[in-house]
């Protein structure tokens, strides 16, 4: 799944403008995203429980734990895919119990571990499905087609060949291209990288952190691993067993873990990011 702005609402001097062409904004705060007293139940399980912590705007933020700590329903709940059974949920300063869930869908790039790039359609016409679908110039199209193969470093020529004969990088690099394609407001990565080999990785990390610098946006990344979470993120939150143990910057985390358990999850990561 990828989204991004809608044709109405494109990308203006940090404005965004509705069908009226009156400028929409994201409301007065500096989150990109805001969970309060959240609770959460997936079938049997208590996958949240009375969660609170903000995610600022303009940073790139880790959400690290293990497998069932919670994470992914944490980023399903800021996309509106889930609904929580008690708290509240705000997304680029909108409360999902009472917005437009398609409209602001489009504001956000969502990319996960599995790219579902379409295995009948040429990469190219993958990345650009997002643009296609909301009736984008073609010339438009092919600029930003360019922009994006740059920043991520694959070659020209992978926009004619299909899904299959792409290695695992090269696919996650155009998941990743596709969830960019409309500029979103709000990128969402959910354990983007895994899978991939260690080379692989540091490679498309590398090219990430490129990404940052020439076209910055709020980012929101899972991972279970605290070697990624803090080579690309700014602030970390720790869960674990649908809680939140601990939010802050990365240095904050690091040097003052809350608890043992933040410790235990942290250990063997070395020296910190400057």
């Amino acid at each position: 799944m990828t989204a991004g702005l809608t044709q109405e609402s494109w990308p203006d001097n940090g404005k965004y403008r509705n069908v009226a062409g009156m400028p929409e904004r994201d409301g007065d705060n500096d989150l990109a995203a805001e969970i309060r007293d959240v609770t959460l139940r997936r079938g049997d399980v208590l996958a949240l429980r009375d969660v609170s912590v903000t995610f600022p705007r303009n940073l790139t933020s880790a959400i690290l734990g293990t497998s069932g700590s919670g994470k992914s329903s944490l980023v399903q709940l800021i996309i509106g895919l889930l609904q929580p059974d008690t708290g509240n949920v705000r997304t680029l300063g909108r409360d999902l119990a009472g917005c437009d869930l398609q409209r602001l869908r489009k504001r956000i790039g969502y990319a996960v571990q599995d790219i579902s790039l379409y295995p009948h359609m040429t990469v190219g016409r993958n990345i650009s499905l997002p643009a296609i679908l909301d009736r984008r110039p073609q010339e438009e199209i092919r600029t930003r087609l360019t922009e994006l193969i740059g920043i991520m470093q694959l070659p020209p020529g992978v926009l004619e060949r299909y899904p299959h004969e792409l290695s695992g990088g090269q696919q996650q690099r155009a998941g990743l291209c596709r969830a960019l394609m409309l500029r979103p407001a709000l990128l969402l990565l959910d354990e983007p990288f895994s899978g991939l080999d260690t080379m692989t990785r540091r490679s498309i990390h590398r090219e990430f952190l490129h990404l940052r610098q020439v076209e910055p946006v709020s980012t929101i990344i899972v991972t279970h691993d605290p070697q990624e979470a803090v080579a690309l993120a700014d602030r970390l939150v720790v869960m674990m067993s649908g809680k939140v143990l601990q939010s802050g910057t990365v240095r904050e985390v690091m040097s003052d873990p809350a608890s043992d358990q933040v410790r235990e999850l942290c250990t063997g990561i070395g020296a910190l990011r400057a």
